[in-house]
Order: C-alpha cells, then sequence, then structure tokens
C-alpha cells in the first residue's frame, strides 16, 4: 500500500506514486529485511515491558535511517567521482550496499 497527502490524482495519479516508490535508492522493504537480519541482534532480545519494546523500536529505526544515509552517500561520492566498487562477482557497481562496503 503506498499512501500520499494530495488528493487531487489529476496532480498526482496512482501510476506516478508507484513509478517514485520503485525509483528509490533505498526501498523500504532492503531496509526492514536489515533490522530483521541476525546480524543485528535483535531477535535474541526479550522485553517485556511496553515502554522497553517502544525504546528498542526507536532504536532500530534512528539505525536503520542512519544506515539508509550512509549508503546514500557513499552511492553519491561514488557516482560524483565516477569510481566503483566490485560486486560479489567482481563486476564494478556504483550502487552498493553499505553491508557489501563493510
Amino acid at each position: 500500500m503506498l499512501a500520499t497527502n494530495e488528493l487531487d490524482t489529476a496532480l498526482l495519479d496512482d501510476e506516478t506514486i508507484l513509478q517514485a516508490y520503485k525509483a528509490q535508492n533505498v526501498p523500504v522493504e532492503r531496509g526492514f529485511r536489515f533490522l530483521k537480519d541476525p546480524l543485528f541482534f535483535a531477535n535474541s532480545l526479550y522485553l517485556e515491558k511496553p515502554q522497553r519494546i517502544m525504546a528498542l523500536l526507536m532504536v532500530m529505526a534512528l539505525s536503520l535511517l542512519v544506515y539508509a544515509l550512509a549508503e546514500g552517500w557513499v552511492r553519491q561520492e561514488l557516482k560524483k567521482q565516477d569510481q566503483s566498487i566490485p560486486n560479489q562477482s567482481g563486476k564494478p557497481k556504483q550502487t552498493p550496499t553499505l553491508r557489501r562496503i563493510f
């Protein structure tokens, strides 16, 4: 489901919204996949209090924001300097994931 605050479909139709969503550099699904990754260690925590669960969710969301910002910055710099980083098969790529860079 995609949502917008623009209610006038003449200004912003469904197809345009979908294209803008797909054109994002950091897809939302990949970000949440990062949060679910066992390397993130969030699944090994057991929390009972709602306040602690909310705090963990805030930390996770902030870490995802930092991750996305860092990945975007690296990609911009690679593009600006016309550089690339080899992917797993050794082919040059200007849009690596931050995990690949680490």
